[in-house]
Formats: structure tokens, C-alpha cells, sequence
């Protein structure tokens, strides 16, 4: 009578699979660390480029319109200078009224600081641009500057004299030494320390930390100076 025959059976012990499952943990523990630190270097990378953007793109759009100007109306140096959250003026218009390049248009120029979110789904929403924001509108007329008709309630909104804004900075904070809403400022002395037809602009743009991050800081703090003499 033949004997029986024995049927090999391939498979694991319950040692190696118990050996396989911890090592496949081990490397999906090491990938998650691995990922999660990658995003979160990329997040607070994409975090310190954006407000940094902000700060050098704010102020670059400041000196240019300030170094253009042939007259500022605010902040005003009368009374020894006003400080506060309006920038205005006009390039291209001399004294008399004239165009000072007869085939450029005459441009008013208004920065703001609005102190206070705008509805969801526009700039300076809260998130992810909290107020105080920076906005600035510019507009042509070819023959006088017009009238800027930009406000503390609607700085920020579409204007019937100065159209759209642009949206330039969010987070915004005072620097240390300056007065209340002291961002834009022609006081003399300490404050300014410039000519009279100089602009000091000066505030942070900043970002709260996330989880255990630091908070995220870009000083602005420099002045401009227009092309002529005293402004009112």
C-alpha cells in the first residue's frame, strides 16, 4: 500500500507577519514624520514669502507715487504734521494748475489703512489678510487732479471719483515710538527728521504663529521724498 504523500504548504508564521507588520508601521511612521515636516517647512516658507512681498511691494508703490509727486495733501506738515492712515497726492500738475508734461495725463494717488475686515471673499477678509490691510487707487484726468473721495469708511471699496483699489498689505501693526495709526507722517523732528517735502512711512506687516512657529514680522520704515519744494 502506498503511503501517503505530504502537501507542502507555503505561507507565513504568525512571528513573521507580526515581524512584517511592525516594520511596515515603522516606515509608514518615518514617512508621515518625514511628510508632515516638509509641509509644514513649506507652509511657513509660503508664509514669511508672502507677508515679505507684501512689505517690499507696499512700499515700493509708495516711493514711486511720493518720488513722482509735485504735491501732497496728506498727511499735511501744517500745524507741526499730521500723522495718520491717508496718503494722498497728485504728480504731473505744477503749482498753477498746469500739466507739467503736457502729453501725460495728471495722476491723483491715495493710500489707506483700513482698520477693520471687509465682508468674506474679498481682500482683507480676515483670512488669510486680517486688517489693518493697506489699499491704493490711483486716477487720471487729463486735465486737473481730481478730488480724491477715499475715507476711513470706505478705504478699501470701489469709490465714485477714485474707482477700485488695489490691495497691497494685511496684518498691519505701528512700529514702536509712533503715535496712533501712525503710518504715514510729515512732523518734523524725531518723527521725520527729513525736508519738508519728505514722507516718513512706517509699520510692520506681520503674521500670527501657527501651532508652535513664531510670528512672522517685516518692518517698513523709511521715507520718500516729492520733486518740489514745501507741501501744503
Amino acid at each position: 500500500m502506498a503511503g501517503a504523500m505530504r502537501i507542502a504548504r507555503s505561507g507565513f508564521t504568525l512571528v513573521e507577519l507580526m515581524v512584517s507588520s511592525l516594520l511596515f508601521s515603522l516606515v509608514i511612521a518615518a514617512l508621515s514624520a518625514i511628510y508632515s515636516t516638509a509641509f509644514g517647512q513649506s507652509g511657513k516658507a509660503f508664509r514669511e514669502g508672502r507677508v515679505k512681498a507684501m512689505a517690499l511691494g507696499s512700499m515700493k508703490a509708495i516711493m514711486k507715487h511720493v518720488g513722482e509727486s509735485n504735491r501732497i495733501d496728506l498727511p499735511t506738515r501744517a500745524g507741526g504734521g499730521i500723522t495718520g492712515r491717508h496718503l494722498t497726492g497728485c504728480s504731473n500738475q505744477a503749482p498753477d494748475g498746469a500739466r507739467i508734461t503736457p502729453s501725460e495725463n495728471v495722476t491723483r494717488f491715495h493710500f489707506c489703512v483700513r482698520l477693520t475686515n471687509l465682508p468674506p471673499g474679498r481682500a482683507c477678509d480676515g483670512e488669510p489678510d486680517p486688517a489693518p490691510c493697506m489699499f491704493y487707487y490711483t486716477k487720471e484726468n487729463a486735465s486737473a487732479c481730481v478730488a480724491s473721495d477715499v475715507t476711513d469708511a470706505n478705504c478699501g471699496t470701489a469709490t465714485s471719483a477714485m474707482g477700485s483699489p488695489r490691495f497691497l498689505a494685511s496684518g498691519l501693526e505701528i512700529n514702536a515710538g509712533m503715535p496712533a495709526n501712525g503710518y504715514f507722517t510729515r512732523a518734523p523732528g524725531a518723527l521725520l527728521a527729513g525736508e519738508a517735502n519728505s514722507v516718513r512711512m512706517t509699520y510692520k506687516v506681520t503674521r500670527a504663529p501657527v501651532g508652535n512657529g513664531k510670528k512672522t514680522i517685516y518692518i517698513v520704515d523709511t521715507t520718500a521724498s516729492g520733486q518740489f519744494g514745501v507741501f501744503p
